[in-house]
């Protein structure tokens, strides 16, 4: 270096510096790092003239003592204060230095530049190809990394001056989408997808990671493989003919979307499933590269304009095959791939998180960024790049780049929570357009990695190291709250139809319905109906106001009659229940509750059981025992299907599309028939009118039924030991081996006599109906008295809902109104007030009823049997001096019911009832044995009704009949002439 006679003028006004070390004072650090170097014994601290340092000395008098400090000061003249001379050499440097600074200062504008393109949708797209990143990754790092740097600031210079510029600090991207209009830049970004500059699978395997998998990830040659096959598989990937996923951008371009969804399926059918297996082993680095090659894709290939629109495109995995129940999640999950099913039971409001960080300089003004934040710890700038300061800087709030952010909470599913077990619950990460895609009471599929987060107050806390768990979301999916969505393979579908076109389905139906409890058949069909359902209407199609499809049922009576059961029946049926009790809900448990939330302070929303019951079932037993505020919350979510919420500057409404099935018990413990039904229960009228059917259930002596009861409750018990069906396979297996020795028997004795073969076919016949006929408890024989399957029953009643939407344009608007003025007219004298909702519900079951046989129209017969089961429930409430006259005035309705089977048994029933209370009066009180009621006055009344002969015949082959009353023919032409009745029939 030659001889420093003359310091070089600091920088032009407004101009930046370049990073190059200033001779005056950078070199001479650097010299004194050699002198260091020369002399080990280190610098003598006490030599001569030492105290002279320590000399007060008057700052104006003092002259410089050496020319180092002479040139020293010299640096920091004004530029406009006059200088000496420069010699030729000191000159020919700083005019190089002063053009190393403007070359830095264009580089700078030309990289602000590219920034401000790349907003406005003109940048390239990836971040491995910035063109000057080893200078940037000096400007970053993290902030406990600041403090090593001043202590040692030699070692900065020097990692500062390596050549290679060393690797990215953790989680930092300077630049992220490339160099903006430099021609290299797009060129290295078509090199890293041309085929021809990569190698082949056989030059090179990327597939066998020759080192730890997240190492080769890592690495620059695998990297570029892996994200040329993405981008090989996006572009070709086809399924008939079709390309799926140009196919794909062309849909979420036209929705202005920002997910590009890919099939976990798909990615399983390429590369021998390579992709898939180091996805969900390592999701955030897999993700990451997905995510720059369908950047690639979308805005180089198929949409190069779409940038304008959404400025970076996001790879979400759809349909990943393996769902994880929250309460299995353990270490073994943690930053892997996992999908979970839940409820949401608690969302956050949206908060904007910084992805891409801009610091002004409070020095000179230079704006330093961008610099993008990844992973869980923030990253700082350290040095200004114009003025080589190390701050004070201050975040560009206008210039900083945010994405959306959302905590949802998703607890598990009501009805796969283990019995006397609390539902777990765990916290969910919403970024960019997963915001909002899922509110309080949906029950949703979330594909995310699950990861630990730091939580200091939970340490200090438990005195050790305990992290809490979250999962960031990278793909969700509600669960089809339409039941519309249902789909069943073909051969269920025949087998589903099949079964609703036999005229036994109805019967089969209720026989499937809480098979476990004897009778009631009134409750079992209105809960039938409910969990069908109506169809819901939309009055006007601006979704202005609604007509609730869903049936609302209550059960009042005596203990001891299994409403508790029948509630438990459904719970374990129906596809979304939440069961309550009364005693242990409160009106924010019912509907939604408002507090504050652990981190951000804000106030959020958690729904209750009616919010979680969304497109489902909501159960609650011990109805009476809620207090009346709390039943007086639930009004609006019975009848408008919502609930509003007004708290803590909250101010919305949720959605509650359940159908409420309470039971309760009366005052004073048993219903009494004396009083009206208000009377027997503490419910108001305003609660009572938004029940469709209120089921009365009293426990009454009956000796026939009686011991009908004791019977089949014994059988019960009986059947359903523990060691029964162990015994039976056991009896069936000797008899099927019995069967193989008399068949080989059979085969092998030609010495038999015919009278030992006759009496070993007769064996063989009997074991064969043993066989076919022991224990068949469930079948989907519509003609057999067995109850279906429960997950039949459960997948029927789904099917009927998704794909049946029973029309009412051909019903007989004519009966329903002169019902409705006749029983506005009998509630005058008590019992329930009959409004329009009443009617409506008439409607409602009508449709369900359509909906039980899977038809698309609702005819006259199910109008019959909805108006049929719904005076039966009207009598039922009604004071027992007023039933007989209403019951009178209201049969022709009763008779409606035009169920074939149904009406013909109402009708013998009848008959034999009365028969036997005419021969009973005339044989003074005692009860006769043997009741006979002639078949052809029975014929001859049901005929008129519109019953054909073959229904009636099919009746008297029915197993209802053939357990109750036994069938006298002619002995000439074997046709039926009279019913017979033993005592102990029904």
């Amino acid at each position: 270096m030659g001889p420093k006679s003359n310091a070089p003028k600091r920088s032009r006004e407004g101009e930046p510096l370049r990073r190059t070390p200033v001779p005056g004072a950078d070199d001479r650090d650097h010299d004194s790092d050699i002198e260091d170097e020369e002399e080990p014994e280190g610098e003598d601290l006490f030599a001569d003239d030492y105290m002279k340092d320590y000399t007060e000395v008057d700052e104006e008098l003092q002259e410089p003592d050496d020319e180092a400090e002479q040139l020293e000061d010299e640096a920091f003249i004004d530029d406009r204060s006059d200088a000496s001379e420069m010699s030729e050499g000191d000159r020919r440097e700083v005019d190089e230095m002063l053009e190393r600074e403007a070359l830095l200062a264009r580089q700078i504008e030309t990289r602000t530049r590219a920034e401000r393109k790349r907003k406005d949708g003109r940048g390239a797209v990836f971040s491995d190809v910035d063109e000057d990143e080893d200078f940037m990754n000096e400007l970053v790092t993290d902030s406990d990394d600041d403090d090593d740097d001043e202590a040692n600031p030699s070692r900065k210079r020097r990692a500062g001056s390596s050549g290679d510029g060393g690797d990215d600090p953790e989680g930092v991207d300077f630049l992220a989408d490339g160099g903006g209009d430099d021609p290299r830049v797009d060129d290295e970004l078509d090199a890293v997808y041309d085929d021809a500059t990569l190698p082949t699978d056989q030059e090179f395997d990327w597939t066998s990671p020759q080192c730890e998998l997240a190492e080769w990830i890592a690495q620059e040659l695998p990297r570029r493989m892996i994200k040329n096959r993405i981008l090989h598989f996006f572009r070709n990937f086809e399924v008939n003919g079709t390309a799926v996923y140009e196919e794909r951008v062309r849909l979420m371009t036209r929705d202005n979307a920002q997910s590009f969804e890919v099939t976990y399926g798909h990615l399983s059918l390429v590369y021998h499933s390579v992709l898939v297996l180091w996805l969900a082993d390592l999701p955030e680095a897999m993700l990451e590269l997905f995510d720059d090659a369908a950047n690639y894709f979308v805005y180089r290939i198929v949409v190069p304009h779409y940038r304008s629109v959404q400025p970076n495109v996001v790879v979400r995995i759809a349909d990943m095959p393996l769902c994880d129940p929250i309460r299995d999640f353990r270490q073994l999950h943690m930053n892997v791939l996992v999908r979970v099913e839940g409820v949401v039971v608690r969302r956050s409001p949206v908060y904007p998180q910084m992805v891409a960080v801009r610091y002004d300089c409070r020095r000179c003004g230079f704006v330093v960024g961008p610099i993008y934040q990844r992973g869980e710890r923030e990253h700082k700038v350290s040095t200004c790049p114009a003025c080589h300061s190390k701050g004070p800087f201050s975040v560009n709030m206008s210039l900083t780049e945010y994405r959306n952010h959302q905590c949802v909470v998703l607890q598990e599913p009501p009805g796969k929570v283990p019995p006397g077990r609390l539902p777990r619950s765990l916290e969910v990460i919403l970024t960019y357009d997963l915001i909002d895609t899922a509110k309080p009471g949906d029950e949703v599929h979330v594909t995310g990695v699950y990861k630990n987060n730091f939580d200091p107050l939970l340490n200090s806390r438990q005195g050790f190291p305990v992290f809490t768990t979250v999962l960031h979301a990278n793909h969700v999916n509600r669960k089809t709250t339409d039941v519309s969505h249902f789909r069943l393979p073909d051969h269920e579908k025949r087998r589903l139809l099949e079964l609703a076109r036999h005229p036994m389905v109805k019967k089969k139906l209720l026989r499937s319905m809480a098979p476990s409890i004897h009778g009631r058949d009134d409750i079992k069909m209105g809960l039938l109906l409910a969990m069908l359902g109506g169809v819901p209407k939309d009055v006007g199609g601006d979704q202005s106001h609604k007509i609730r499809g869903d049936i609302n049922v209550l059960l009042v009576g005596d203990p001891g009659c299994a409403k508790s059961q029948f509630l438990k029946f459904v719970e374990k049926t129906a596809d979304r229940a939440v069961f309550t009790t009364g005693r242990g809900s409160t009106a924010v448990g019912l509907t939604a509750s408002v507090h504050k939330d652990a981190i951000s302070g804000d106030f959020v929303l958690e729904g209750g059981a009616l919010v979680i019951a969304d497109r489902g079932v909501c159960l609650i037993d011990e109805f009476d025992k809620m207090s009346d505020q709390d039943r007086t919350s639930i009004h609006e979510a019975m009848e408008q299907q919502t609930i509003s919420v007004a708290r803590g500057g909250i101010v919305t409404t949720l959605s509650a599309r359940c159908c409420v099935m309470a039971a309760a018990n009366p005052i004073g413990g048993r219903y009494d028939p004396s009083v009206s039904f208000d009377a027997n229960v503490n419910l108001t009228t305003p609660i009572l009118s938004r029940f469709d059917l209120l089921f009365v259930v009293r426990d009454e002596v009956n000796e026939e039924l009686d011991e009908q009861l004791a019977t089949f409750v014994c059988r019960s018990h009986q059947r359903n030991h523990p060691k029964y069906h162990a015994e039976v396979r056991q009896k069936m297996q000797r008899s099927h081996e019995k069967l193989v020795e008399l068949r080989r028997e059979l085969l092998e004795g030609e010495m038999l006599s015919q009278e030992e073969r006759n009496m070993k076919e007769a064996e063989m016949l009997r074991l064969r109906e043993e066989l076919t006929g022991r224990n068949v408890r469930e079948d989907d024989d519509p003609a057999s008295p067995n109850p279906l399957p429960q997950e039949t029953l459960h997948k029927y009643i789904l099917f009927a809902k998704a794909h049946c939407s029973p029309r009412i344009s051909n019903v007989d608007a004519n009966t329903i109104s002169q019902l409705y003025m006749e029983l506005r007219q009998e509630s005058k004298h008590g019992g329930i007030p009959i409004t329009v909702r009443h009617m409506e519900s008439i409607i409602r079951l009508s449709e369900a009823h359509a909906r039980l046989h899977l038809r698309e129209f609702v005819k006259d017969e199910d109008v019959s049997a909805a108006i049929a089961l719904f005076l039966r429930c009207f009598l039922q409430t009604q004071k027992y001096s007023m039933r007989g006259t209403m019951e009178a005035r209201l049969r022709k309705y009763l008779e409606l019911d035009t169920e074939p089977l149904q009406l013909v048994h109402h009708h013998v029933k009848q008959a034999i009832r009365q028969t036997r209370v005419f021969e009973r009066q005339l044989a003074g009180g005692v009860e006769p044995d043997i009741v006979k009621i002639d078949c052809a006055d029975i014929e001859t009344v049901v005929s008129g009704l519109g019953v054909t002969a073959e229904a009636i015949t099919h009746y008297y082959q029915s197993d209802e009949f053939t357990k109750l009353y036994t069938l006298i023919r002619d002995p000439v032409t074997t046709l039926p002439i009279q019913i017979s009745s033993q005592r102990s029939a029904k």
